[in-house]
């Protein structure tokens, strides 16, 4: 009686091997933009939080680039967010592109928007 071998063949392996390492170099080339976008969400929330910021524009504007200078964002500078006003209160508003570069001239584009509602 004959028994068929079972597992995984070379040319398998070499595709399951080139799937997994570009989807490990797409994490790699994505990431820091998604990281990015977290720091700049974060600035904006704790701004938005914090009870020492003033309510004018200048103050808003002024504790969101401290903010954005700690965390090392050179991406996006403070006089770029919308102010606008919003029951009462001011919202703090950005949306922006990032082109991560592939391969020649292939770009990934990935587009962020960030509502943050002041207190």
């Amino acid at each position: 009686m004959r028994r068929s071998q079972q597992g995984l063949s070379l040319t398998g392996f070499l595709i399951f091997l080139m799937f997994f390492g570009f989807v490990a170099w797409m994490v790699m080339k994505l990431l820091p933009a998604y990281l990015e976008y977290g720091k700049i969400k974060q600035s904006m929330k704790s701004v938005a939080q914090d009870s020492s910021v003033g309510t004018d524009a200048p103050s808003i504007r002024e504790a969101l680039q401290k903010r954005l200078d700690v965390n090392d964002i050179d991406q996006v500078k403070a006089k770029d967010i919308t102010l606008r006003p919003e029951s009462g209160e001011r919202a703090m508003e950005y949306s922006y592109e990032r082109r991560i570069p592939l391969v020649a001239n292939i770009d990934l584009v990935t587009s962020f928007e960030i509502k943050e509602p002041a207190r």
